[in-house]
């Protein structure tokens, strides 16, 4: 039995009016600064917009610096952002003076995980808004966290749909594979300041920010050290 032929490419004749062959021209990907220059570096520029990244790290790691310095930058390129407070431990007063505007700050107070989910859709559904971040400080539980496994690809769809950036901090990665970025944070020690007259002053801690995640890695380094 002879062998079936080979189908013949069609011709540009036959395709439709206005297409051509050849690759696929995307839109090169935005960045956002985080408002800590080595991080930026890092991270090949910023954060990308139109897209979901995750912070990670338990207490005391310096999500919470992190949090503010996103949102201060945003703010100073006069951008509208909104904060979901899972947990209500926003503190305006600590904010404002990490250099958040809190003029153009949204504070959105859920009083629980589902209205923080659904709260956070439509913040990003939302013209205007330049930066939504979700904080639920101590994560989910296992139970919760399987229960809104779906949440996690329609709160990715969205921020590319509307081109916001969408962050959210919590103890332990939830989104997986749906966050184009995922940092995780951890405490190194503990800062105090050299001059010997305030000495008994704690001056923050050192925090080590590493890359977990991160759809299309730069070579180089993976992690870095910041400082309050």
């Amino acid at each position: 039995m002879p062998a079936a032929p080979l189908l013949a490419r069609p011709p540009l004749s036959f395709l439709p009016k206005g297409l051509t062959l050849g690759q696929a021209h995307t839109r090169p990907e935005e960045l956002i600064s985080s408002g800590n220059p080595a991080l930026d570096r890092l991270l090949g520029g910023g954060l990308p917009r139109g897209r979901l990244s995750e912070v990670c790290g338990s207490a005391s790691s310096g999500r919470t610096s992190l949090a503010y310095w996103l949102l201060a930058a945003a703010t100073r390129r006069n951008e509208i952002v909104a904060l979901v407070d899972g947990r209500n431990r926003f503190d305006p007063r600590c904010a404002a003076a990490g250099g958040v505007d809190l003029s153009r700050l949204l504070w959105v107070r859920p009083p629980d995980e589902r209205e923080a989910l659904r709260a956070s859709e439509i913040l990003l559904g939302t013209r205007g808004l330049g930066l939504v971040l979700l904080d639920f400080a101590e994560g989910l539980s296992p139970l919760l966290a399987a229960r809104f496994a779906s949440a996690w690809p329609r709160l990715a769809r969205q921020a590319a749909a509307a081109n916001g950036t969408f962050v959210m901090l919590s103890r332990r990665r939830l989104a997986g594979s749906f966050a184009a970025l995922c940092l995780e944070l951890r405490g190194t020690r503990s800062l105090w300041p050299t001059h010997a007259l305030r000495a008994s002053l704690f001056a923050g801690i050192a925090t080590r920010v590493e890359v977990v995640r991160k759809r299309d890695p730069a070579p180089g380094a993976r992690y870095v050290e910041l400082r309050p």
